[in-house]
């Protein structure tokens, strides 16, 4: 799968766009570890390349609508990461706002881009009155200066950014940062990325605002920490005063990621209008899909045959991770059977499907279009699971080219590879 991320970065602009890209990069790579992607990054301004796009990921506060417009026609899936709705978007596009105060539908903490790395277990032992000052990547010296400055004498102030002189630290790793992080008592950085990732370490935190884009962060945070809108203005009177009260705070982050990710996915793949992701089934959808596995039929060549209860079912269905990836196939309005594809390993799926007993035929079907899924995500190597009883099911794949591989108690295990387009 293909991604092209399109950003702006450098020394007017910063860092936050790139680096909030490549934190969601991050995010599609660890819910989906078996798939291959094809990341590349576009520094804005730019022209756009005129190819066909699977996956466009727009964090931008220069381009005008025509360039989103422009992309939109040449992609599968389009996700705008945008603080407060600059602009007027491509219909199909998702818009993902990783703010508080945000009201669309993919905003909140649920939805803020952070490194994995920040979301495991401190690191390190914090060190006493060490002070980590991070005004993001643009040109911030005078401010970083200024903060020094103001600083009470026994504070011990470690500096991230590429263009102060004096500066601790510039270019490290999101690994390299979590750990200065946690080994010090206090933070003072800016909105943005590396405001949350304090927030997630449950630090010490003052707030400045360096540009008007990081308002709707702050406003959302001016309650919880101390936030200076006027920096420059506050520093000398304030800053002292403000640290001696400074209380931690943690909240997590960025727990639905993995669910828009895979919705991203299925976009990008332009499934048919006649299957449709377990994910967006409605409740009637799904007691339709408990009826056909209570079928008789499906039962009896299930591994486990018993009667499954509503309440079991949907269990089942919330319990699935983002690699498990199970479809409903509709013949008109009526759901005629399932498939899945259950990612295991790197370019490898484990498949298995069931159809209406009245719907003859169908199985071919389903299975066609798993194998054209499946090519898409450049999955190799299709493995699935038969009962010795149900011959009608292993003549059914033997016919479209599976062989037997293993051999166990009660049952085979069947495997075909696959070519990719």
């Amino acid at each position: 799968m293909k991604i092209d991320v399109f950003c702006e970065w450098g020394k007017q602009y910063g860092l936050g766009h790139l680096k909030r890209c490549e934190n969601l990069i991050q995010i599609f790579q660890q819910t989906f570890p078996m798939l291959h992607f094809h990341i590349t990054f576009h520094h804005l301004p730019s022209q756009i390349p005129t190819q066909a796009y699977d996956l466009v990921i727009i964090d931008s506060y220069l381009m005008e609508s025509k360039f989103y417009y422009q992309l939109s026609k040449l992609s599968k899936a389009m996700l705008c990461l945008d603080d407060f709705h600059r602009i007027h978007y491509p219909k199909k596009a998702l818009i993902l706002s990783p703010t508080l105060l945000s009201s669309s539908k993919y905003s909140g903490k649920d939805y803020v881009i952070l490194n994995p790395i920040f979301q495991t277990s401190l690191s390190t032992q914090q060190t006493p009155n060490q002070i980590l000052i991070t005004p993001g990547g643009s040109d911030q010296s005078s401010l970083i200066q200024s903060i020094l400055d103001s600083l009470p004498s026994f504070f011990d102030p470690i500096i991230i950014n590429p263009y102060f002189p004096k500066a601790t630290y510039a270019n490290l790793s999101s690994k390299e940062i979590c750990a200065l992080i946690d080994r010090s008592e206090y933070i003072i950085t800016a909105g943005g990325g590396s405001l949350n990732e304090a927030i997630a370490r449950n630090k010490k935190i003052i707030a400045i605002c360096i540009a008007p884009n990081q308002k709707p962060q702050l406003n959302a945070y001016k309650n919880k920490i101390p936030v200076l809108f006027n920096p420059f203005s506050h520093l000398s009177s304030k800053l002292g005063q403000i640290l001696k009260t400074t209380q931690p705070l943690h909240i997590s982050f960025g727990a639905k990621l993995p669910k828009l990710a895979q919705t991203l996915l299925y976009r990008s793949l332009q499934l048919p209008h006649n299957i449709k992701p377990f994910t967006l089934l409605t409740r009637f959808e799904k007691k339709q899909v408990l009826k056909l596995r209570n079928q008789q039929e499906i039962r009896e060549a299930s591994f486990y045959p018993h009667l499954i209860s509503l309440k079991e079912h949907l269990r089942f269905i919330d319990s699935l991770q983002p690699s498990d990836m199970y479809f409903a196939f509709f013949r008109g309005r009526h759901i005629a059977g399932v498939g899945s594809l259950c990612l295991t390993s790197t370019a490898q799926a484990t498949l298995s499907l069931y159809r209406d007993k009245k719907a003859k035929g169908f199985g071919n079907q389903i299975l066609f279009f798993l194998t054209k899924i499946a090519q898409k995500l450049e999955i190799n190597t299709l493995t699935l699971q038969v009962l010795k009883s149900n011959q009608k099911a292993i003549n059914f794949y033997q016919k479209h080219h599976f062989q037997i591989t293993q051999e166990n108690q009660n049952h085979f295990t069947m495997q075909k590879e696959i070519k990719n387009p």
